[in-house]
């Protein structure tokens, strides 16, 4: 639960431990004294009931309270952060508490409610106090609305101050759409509008007023089972939105149809820098049409195609399309059959030295091409690598040792169901010395067997920063187990090691689990 605002209690902030994304580095700030914010009329308001509400939220919920200094603009962000709970963020009984407490803040600019378990007739609490704020943020998703309660907010927003508004996972069907499009007629200044996975369909993609938005960067639809109907309307609209930085159209089941009405527009969008249409049929015509005019698209980033059934044309026609993409950093590929067109592949990555995620995982890539495209990206300064369900002959092994070798960035390698045994682990145990910043080790279901295992345990170098390694269904007996868990357990950041699938006995299991110290073996 986020609120945000610059009238709020009294609060003495304690002292707690905050884990940053960022640097994923954990740390204690000083411990500050939030004394009274200048009284306003608001605040000489406050009661002791609103006091006693602050605190027992505080108190029957595991939340840390974080406070960011004062700017310009809010005076003062309290910010709820929630425990790892399989309840959500807010106890159920805790928000008609906090619906009594929102009125109290008439500068409120922000409200985040995402995945708590609000329904209907709360949404319907909800909606009263929104009319006397002027609110900025709304984030409701992962909450089961429904219709009506989509209806109950839209009736109290305030659209000429809303700049971004996440309904995801709402259950909002075609009827909210409509009671939203009131909202989204007036919503000028609206930036960023996230409705994925909502059952819209067709119709409730036409219903949206997606067209007076002129100020839209991110509009987010993923799962909401538009088709081609809702594609050709969301393409229309899109004419009119030149500031549109991300489009996610992914899981619509998008197809030949739809792929041309999103194609037409995509000339306006000359500052789109996120395209995602993973899990779409866009079938032959549509699709070659959509990745001819791909290269127009000079500052995209991410790039999502993955699972699209992309005929030869094109593929042909995307392979064309990607070195007039300089910023690619992230191209999502996966699941689709780049068979045919394994031979353009190569040059088609090698212009892109901004990438830093290559998914080819389950791409059906000729073995022999395979090779020449490892080595197209040993320019780019890759941090993740996919290749699941990729065969990996000696020559690719090798040409990943020394993409390896040129990416000592790396964070992530997976490599599962590639094949591998103990003559690749001769070549690529080694090369992992050439990335201390692995994180993660994909190597399951690779017939390792006892040779591959003890090849790996004897080559396997100390990563520092290695978190988890998986080696499920590996071929592993005792003896190889229990060198493999003793390799990895000299990895001083290791916090679980995988282990399911083999033929361990329990005498070794009990062996290992007697050295492991903090780091968690899983075994069955």
């Amino acid at each position: 639960m986020q609120i945000i605002g610059s009238n709020r209690p009294k609060h003495r902030l304690a002292t707690f431990s905050y884990f940053d994304s960022e640097s994923e580095e954990e740390f204690e700030p000083d411990v500050e004294e939030i004394d009274s914010v200048h009284a306003t009329e608001t605040e000489s308001q406050l009661s002791e009931y609103a006091d006693l509400v602050w605190e027992s939220i505080a108190e029957e919920c595991p939340y840390l309270l974080r406070f960011r200094p004062p700017d310009d603009n809010i005076a003062a962000v309290t910010q709820f952060i929630s425990a790892y709970t399989s309840s959500g963020n807010v106890p159920v009984a805790i928000a008609p508490a906090l619906f009594d407490l929102l009125p109290l803040f008439s500068n409120l600019t922000a409200i985040d409610l995402r995945g708590n378990a609000l329904d209907t007739n709360d949404a319907a609490l909800l909606s009263e106090c929104l009319s006397p704020l002027r609110l900025e943020q709304l984030m409701l998703g992962f909450n089961p609305l429904g219709d009506d309660g989509v209806g109950f907010i839209a009736m109290e927003l305030c659209p000429d101050l809303l700049v971004k508004l996440e309904l995801s996972s709402v259950g909002m069907g075609v009827e909210g759409a409509e009671a939203l499009a009131c909202v989204l007629r007036k919503a000028h200044r609206l930036e960023s509008l996230d409705l994925s996975a909502n059952p819209l369909g067709a119709d409730g993609a036409c219903a949206l007023a997606l067209n007076s938005m002129p100020h839209l960067a991110q509009l987010h639809m993923q799962g909401s089972a538009i088709g081609d109907d809702g594609a050709e309307w969301v393409g229309k609209y899109m004419c009119r939105m030149q500031e549109l930085r991300s489009l996610d159209l992914g899981q619509n089941d998008i197809r030949s149809r739809g792929a041309v009405g999103l194609a037409l527009s995509l000339d306006y969008l000359t500052n789109l820098n996120s395209l995602v249409l993973d899990d779409n049929p866009l079938n032959s015509e549509g699709g070659a049409m959509l990745c001819s005019v791909l290269d127009r698209l000079t500052r995209v980033q991410v790039l999502g195609i993955a699972r699209t059934c992309l005929n030869r044309r094109a593929l042909a026609s995307l392979a064309k399309a990607l070195p007039g993409m300089p910023l690619l950093s992230d191209l999502r590929l996966w699941g689709t059959d780049l068979g045919p067109a394994s031979d353009l592949l190569a040059d088609a990555l090698t212009p892109l030295t901004r990438l830093r995620t290559l998914n080819l995982w389950d791409c059906g890539i000729r073995p022999d091409a395979l090779p020449a495209v490892l080595r197209a990206a040993s320019d780019a300064d890759i941090r993740e690598i996919y290749l699941g369900s990729q065969p990996l002959l000696p020559a690719a092994v090798a040409a990943l040792a020394e993409l390896l070798a040129a990416s000592p960035t790396l964070r992530g390698l997976s490599l599962p169901a590639c094949g591998l045994g103990e003559e690749a682990m001769v070549t690529l145990a080694p090369a992992l010395a050439h990335v201390p910043q692995l994180r993660e080790l994909n190597l399951r279901d690779n017939d390792l067997g006892r040779s591959g295992g003890l090849m790996l345990a004897r080559l396997l170098p100390p990563l520092p920063q290695l978190q988890v390694a998986f080696l499920q269904d590996c071929g592993l007996d005792d003896i190889a187990s229990y060198r493999v868990a003793q390799a990895f357990l000299r990895c001083p950041a290791l916090q679980a090691l995988h282990l399911r699938g083999n033929e361990i006995s329990r005498r070794i299991e009990i062996k290992i689990g007697d050295t492991v110290g903090e780091t968690y073996v899983v075994f069955t």
